[in-house]
């Protein structure tokens, strides 16, 4: 695959999880819910414009990944558990940051890998904050 066309499928995976998070969004009653998945759907439309117009995203220091969402699967997210979305959300980036790796190991374009590292990164953000939120909590 070109180029272009595997930006143009990052694009639109992308858009569909932006998406799936925003139905989530819509039919939370949780206002925690509400502002914590604006904020990632936000990060994702920056990250998606960087990507269209080839500029490299500057993802900052990369925490220790934990790997959550690995061995704690949520299937559909319950728009009114935090808990819940933040496991369903790791685990849907987490699926695409893998999908997007092996899309991408052929390619040498330095703007494309470090799109996919932003978006591992916010994988890794968003487990830390369930860890934080909820873990610590229990």
């Amino acid at each position: 695959m070109d180029e272009e066309t595997i930006v143009d499928q990052i694009r639109s995976r992308n858009f569909n999880l932006r998406k799936d998070f925003d139905s989530i969004k819509r039919s939370s009653k949780h206002s925690n819910v509400v502002m914590i998945v604006d904020e990632i759907i936000k990060e994702m439309g920056k990250y998606s414009r960087c990507l269209e117009e080839k500029n490299k995203i500057c993802t900052g220091t990369k925490k220790e990944d934990m790997k959550i969402w690995s061995f704690r699967e949520v299937r559909k997210a319950d728009p009114e558990s935090l808990q819940s979305v933040l496991l369903y959300i790791s685990g849907k980036l987490g699926e695409e940051v893998n999908r997007e790796k092996e899309m991408i190991k052929d390619l040498n374009q330095d703007y494309v890998k470090k799109y996919v590292e932003a978006m591992d990164k916010l994988r890794i953000d968003v487990e830390y904050l369930y860890h934080n939120l909820v873990e610590k909590q229990l």
